[in-house]
């Protein structure tokens, strides 16, 4: 790749990046501030009632359409008509999909445990049309890059939803709350969106216009279909064989981990897929893949290591001692994301670059597989949030094992193209982890959750940066200066 080509593509992934970091931030702060009021004014049964409606409409919301996005960012045609099409397939297919799950939720919570829970997902299900229809204009946005525009929207459908839903909370709505201010926050991303697209669909639907990706969208949206099921299936099992008020302890424990891993990949299949596809040579194509890979893992890996470490500390500063249980299951949901992070950063090169897609659907299908019999069996033989973790854990190893030689390596993104730097980077975290968590079991069991939380980090930092400097010099280098390049745009 040539010098200044070369770039050119890290400046703008840069730039995406740093605008994708702040607002997820905002929205993380935001999150975990709502999550921490929610978890003193909401009681665990509640807590079990949202996130089984939640993970109910939201399968909804992926159907089948999931590809929209990525169909409107990779086209190599004028996408006008196109972008139309999708508008009025979504909101149609929105309008379908959102009443079908109205219909049926006496059914399906009665079925997972939760018979009272289904007027909350008939109230949550209007959310399913805005969201599908939502997805077009972003997908406009993030094909011109414009990440600052694209930002913005989730930056103000977050800030809507979480302010309502505390607000709501404190006039004593309890679980509804919660569900009013999702479907807020959906409202206000579709017309925001709309409003820095500057984009109406002026045009009738043309399915000439979308034949064309009917494989990449089928694919897909069966791998989101895959990957809902494998995101929620432990929750149905927790919910129908250890009751609401366990699902709201193991909502707990995944919260945190999850908003870090999900942001983090959010913001990389966001930035890099559009400019991926932009790329015509694949030793260009892999280079920029492998740099945004480590650097992304470089920023994702210390995080979600140190979480695992302190999550006792953490939880029971941020939630009270009542959630004290979720501490154990939190450390194994912490390291599943990190596998979870390697899986999507694959995917994503599949997509951009249109080959293998369906046999990465079919290892997320095998994922969601692995998960729902491993947290069946984990609930039913041990009755305990921390053996359905651990199935969720061994199900992302698995899954990851199998990708390597599937997916990547034919790819040409196999492990070893990331080399000695990213087995630094997970040695220095693993280090980190043990000793982080032999200070706040040993050395300060009396002393109260913020002095072990701040016992914790610092111990955590020193160990990164000194074991780092000494096992992996040149990737804590080397992340540093992309890091601060990132704080720049630049």
């Amino acid at each position: 790749m040539n010098e200044p080509r070369q770039r050119s593509i890290g400046a703008s992934a840069r730039g995406g990046a740093r605008s994708s970091i702040l607002a997820q931030m905002t929205v993380q702060v935001g999150s975990a501030l709502a999550t921490i009021a929610l978890a003193r004014l909401l009681a665990p049964d509640e807590f079990g009632v949202i996130a089984l409606a939640q993970s109910l409409v939201g399968a909804a919301s992926l159907l089948g359409l999931s590809g929209i996005t990525a169909s409107i960012v990779t086209s190599a045609a004028d996408v006008e008509r196109k972008a139309a099409t999708y508008f009025w397939v979504g909101l149609l297919a929105g309008l379908g999909m959102g009443g079908a799950i109205a219909v049926a939720s006496p059914q399906l919570v009665a079925a997972l445990g939760q018979p009272g829970a289904a007027p909350y997902v008939m109230v949550l299900a209007v959310t399913v049309p805005l969201s599908l229809t939502t997805l077009v204009p972003q997908a406009l946005l993030q094909r011109r890059l414009q990440f600052n525009r694209m930002n913005s929207v989730t930056v103000v459908g977050a800030v809507v939803y979480f302010v309502l839903e505390v607000l709501l909370a404190l006039l004593g709505l309890g679980a509804w709350a919660v569900i009013w201010g999702q479907v807020a926050g959906a409202g206000a991303s579709l017309i925001v969106s709309l409003a820095l697209a500057r984009w109406i669909p002026r045009h009738r639907p043309r399915f000439a216009e979308v034949r064309e990706d009917v494989a990449l969208v089928s694919s897909m949206g069966l791998n989101s279909v895959f990957g809902y099921l494998g995101k929620n299936a432990d929750y149905w099992v927790v919910s129908r064989v250890m009751g609401p008020a366990q699902l709201g302890v193991y909502y707990i424990a995944y919260v945190l981990p999850s908003i870090v891993r999900v942001r983090i990949s959010g913001i990389f299949r966001q930035v890099m897929l559009p400019i991926l596809a932009g790329i015509e040579q694949f030793e260009d194509q892999a280079s920029a893949w492998r740099r945004a890979t480590l650097s992304s893992f470089a920023l994702a890996l210390p995080a979600m290591f140190g979480i695992a470490a302190v999550a006792a500390p953490l939880i029971k500063l941020l939630f009270g001692a009542q959630w004290s249980g979720a501490a154990d299951p939190m450390r194994l949901v912490t390291l599943a994301g990190v596998t979870d992070l390697a899986i999507h950063a694959v995917s994503t090169m599949a997509i951009a670059r249109k080959r293998l897609i369906f046999r990465a659907t079919l290892l997320v299908g095998m994922r969601a597989l692995l998960v729902a019999v491993g947290a069946l069996v984990a609930a039913w033989a041990f009755r305990s949030l921390m053996a359905v973790a651990l199935a969720v854990l061994v199900a992302s190893l698995i899954t990851l094992l199998v990708q390597e030689f599937t997916v990547a390596r034919p790819l040409g993104i196999g492990v070893r193209t990331l080399g000695r730097d990213l087995f630094g980077i997970l040695v220095v975290c693993g280090v980190m982890f043990g000793g982080v968590h032999l200070v706040i079991n040993t050395l300060t069991p009396g002393l109260p959750p913020v002095l072990q939380l701040a016992a914790g980090v610092a111990t955590g930092i020193v160990l990164y940066l000194s074991v780092g400097w000494v096992v992996a010099r040149r990737a804590v280098r080397e992340s540093g200066a992309q890091l601060a390049r990132l704080a720049r745009g630049k």
